[in-house]
């Protein structure tokens, strides 16, 4: 879900900052807050409550329609939170310097791209007191 998730939100984020920069105090359309709400509850379920990145907010306010720049800040803490989330979740192989989801089921490897915060697990304990020194 993540792989399909991120992107969708990142470019929902990109095109309300051009929008933002034009008008930044106009208030979206109920289309644009119902795509973006969509988005915004598969993020909620990804997260769960441990990385959401707002206590009292899930979803935009279809009644009181948010500002363009109330919905770039919204999606852009997503992002972040998101980010977060899956670098809590991958690791890489030391040996060959790639970057895997870390899935239970050790027979299966999902290659994924670098995190923005990485950390790099599995290394032997030789390796890392060479690293530290």
């Amino acid at each position: 879900m993540f792989e399909r998730l991120q992107p969708q939100l990142d470019k929902l984020c990109e095109e309300l900052k051009e929008l933002s920069r034009k008008k930044a105090d106009a208030a979206l359309s109920k289309f644009k807050v119902k795509l973006i709400n969509e988005k915004l509850e598969l993020a909620n379920t990804l997260l769960g409550a441990e990385f959401k990145p707002f206590k009292d907010v899930d979803l935009l306010d279809l009644e009181a329609l948010p500002t363009t720049s109330d919905a770039v800040i919204v999606l852009s803490q997503y992002l972040e939170s998101l980010e977060t989330w899956r670098s809590a979740r991958v690791v890489q192989d030391a040996r060959q310097y790639n970057w895997y989801w870390n899935i239970v089921n050790e027979s299966v490897s999902v290659q994924t791209e670098r995190p923005k915060r990485a950390q790099v697990i599995g290394l032997d304990s030789e390796e890392e007191d060479g690293e530290e020194e």
